[in-house]
């Protein structure tokens, strides 16, 4: 078995746009997390983000409905980039500031609507499987981030 891939996967990234768009979330939703959270919780929330994303991609087939339509091709998706670790950064971004406002190109999006879009656009592909995108393992990430906020906001650690 290959278990150091569940980390190494989100290092690897299918082409430049890939890593690009990853690492422009990561700048973006990365800074007020990092002004937010010590330097140990941060990296408790992207790489545990990360692991979240990559075991929910490895054990899908374990929740994934056997009626889905495209159930095989989506359990067959690859399963790599950062992209689970920043839906984590991503949705907790959006749970701890939910007021705020998100560009989504040049187009300025409430908080709240932009996670509801992005989770449900996950879902959409996750349940119909039209992409080669690894949608199980966004949606493991954006949840492991709502979670994680959830903890940060009982315990009391946010630092705002």
């Amino acid at each position: 078995h290959k278990y150091h891939t569940l980390v190494t996967s989100f290092f690897s990234h299918a082409d430049f746009s890939h890593l690009l768009f990853n690492m422009i979330a990561f700048a973006t939703f990365g800074s007020s997390a990092i002004q937010c959270l010590t330097p140990g919780r941060f990296a408790m929330l992207y790489f545990g983000g990360g692991l979240f994303a990559s075991l929910s991609h490895v054990y899908a087939s374990s929740f994934i409905p056997h009626h889905w339509p495209n159930r095989r091709k989506l359990l067959n998706s690859p399963a790599l980039g950062a992209s689970g670790a920043v839906n984590a950064l991503v949705m907790w971004n959006i749970c701890t500031f939910p007021r705020s406002t998100i560009f989504i190109f040049i187009f300025p999006v409430p908080a709240v609507v932009a996670g509801l879009g992005f989770v449900t656009w996950d879902f959409y592909n996750a349940y119909v499987g039209q992409t080669n995108v690894g949608s199980i393992a966004h949606l493991g990430g954006a949840f492991y981030g709502a979670a994680f906020y959830a903890w940060t906001r009982r315990s009391g650690s946010l630092r705002r």
